[in-house]
């Protein structure tokens, strides 16, 4: 008994005087004055961002990208064709319950049965009640269908466009994880517009991302894919938002067309509003 009081009381002492040393990754409440303005550069949507223009940028500025940009700021970038179907967000109401999800990452398939199998089988894993689908379209690189299942008749059903590639094009397991796949035109228009679909599904259900500025260079021996995506940890209570800068480089192979990542890092990191006051760091 007298071995765990003094134990426990060691602990204490030892929790009290490392807490006392504790570095906050967040500023705490007491460090931002309710009076200050929110330093949010909102001129941001009139840059033109490139690679030096991003490492010199402010952390006003990096804040405004992050509350005042859309999701998507690369103009240029490739995104999938829609077939003029309309396609609905989260947050949008579709018959009443149903809202509807961009699938993808489900293989590549080399006819439109084999990818209509993949959605049946995609539904049925869902366990649903019931399943309906419709064959949406098909591109040089792609064949689209429009999934709807519910768990019940009265409780929860989604709607899901399923999206996958030709395997006359590129070779893949899944997204957004690059082992093993292949893009078989080597042309640098088809490797960028196909990198561009990566990097868009990739990104585009994942919430708090945002693709700043991608550049594109061929080498001797392969392509490589540079790109700027802003990822934003949304505090709650009394904590701010983690908002980081990061820098991904994919290569692609010019002879096999093998994809490979090779490089990722943070180039910086700042913090933004407090949930609870919508206020900006200090």
């Amino acid at each position: 008994m007298r071995i765990f009081v003094i134990t426990t009381l060691l602990f204490i002492g030892l929790w009290l005087f490392t807490g006392c040393k504790h570095v906050n990754t967040a500023p705490s409440a007491a460090s931002v004055p309710l009076a200050i303005e929110v330093e949010i550069d909102e001129s941001v949507g009139h840059i033109v961002w490139d690679s030096e223009t991003i490492a010199n940028m402010t952390d006003a500025q990096l804040r405004g990208l992050v509350y005042t940009q859309p999701r998507i700021i690369i103009p240029d970038l490739h995104t999938p064709d829609l077939f003029s179907v309309p396609f609905f967000k989260h947050d949008d109401t579709v018959a009443g319950e149903r809202w509807v999800d961009f699938s993808y990452g489900y293989g590549s398939f080399g006819s439109e049965e084999s990818a209509r199998n993949a959605t049946i089988d995609y539904a049925m894993a869902q366990n649903p009640s019931t399943y309906s689908y419709d064959f949406i379209g098909e591109n040089d690189y792609s064949y689209q269908f429009q999934l709807v299942w519910k768990r019940s008749v009265d409780v929860f059903s989604m709607t899901n466009r399923m999206f996958f590639f030709k395997d006359s094009v590129v070779t893949l397991e899944s997204l957004p994880v690059m082992y093993e796949t292949i893009i078989h035109d080597t042309g640098a228009d088809n490797v960028l517009r196909m990198l561009d679909l990566f990097l868009y599904f990739r990104d585009h259900e994942t919430f708090g991302v945002k693709r700043l500025y991608r550049e594109f260079r061929e080498t001797e021996d392969s392509y490589e894919y540079t790109f700027y995506t802003i990822l934003t940890v949304g505090g709650s209570g009394g904590i701010h938002d983690h908002i980081r800068l990061i820098r991904t480089v994919w290569s692609v192979d010019r002879v096999t067309g093998s994809v490979s990542e090779i490089d990722s890092n943070e180039m910086r990191s700042t913090y933004g509003i407090r949930r609870d006051t919508g206020l900006a760091a200090g």
